[in-house]
């Protein structure tokens, strides 16, 4: 399936915020990714992982966390939206982030491609006051 900025726009419509309730993004991805929200209706990007990298540096307008969940000892990548005034761009960073990983062999290399590009394109947001 092509992931894009509208697709994820329309899956995000398509989840009922209040329920804590993600969806499975059916990509070719090394990495398993969800889309959701968070417990008061702010917008996630959530990447899994089997293995534990470093922390993310933060945005003003992005939370981006690294915890391991209990349930499967997988890792879990969390971007999360905390300004609903940057809705518009959030999904063009989450399909940015998303295919990304697709050219990858494995789950190693699309994680660590995923921590490269996050970091030259935080850099950018910060700087132009994007996100």
């Amino acid at each position: 399936m092509k992931i894009t900025p509208d697709i994820l726009e329309r899956q995000w419509y398509s989840i009922k915020y209040t329920s804590r309730w993600c969806l499975q993004i059916n990509t070719q991805s090394q990495l398993e990714s969800h889309i959701g929200y968070q417990s008061i209706g702010q917008r996630t990007l959530l990447l899994f992982s089997d293995r534990e990298i470093d922390t993310f540096e933060s945005l003003k307008s992005m939370i981006v966390s690294y915890r391991k969940r209990e349930s499967d000892n997988l890792w879990t990548l969390s971007y999360e939206l905390l300004q609903n005034g940057q809705h518009v761009v959030f999904p063009i960073l989450c399909c940015y982030v998303i295919k990304n990983t697709l050219p990858t062999i494995n789950k190693e290399e699309a994680l660590q491609l995923v921590i490269k590009r996050y970091g030259n394109r935080a850099n950018y947001w910060r700087y132009n006051s994007v996100l």
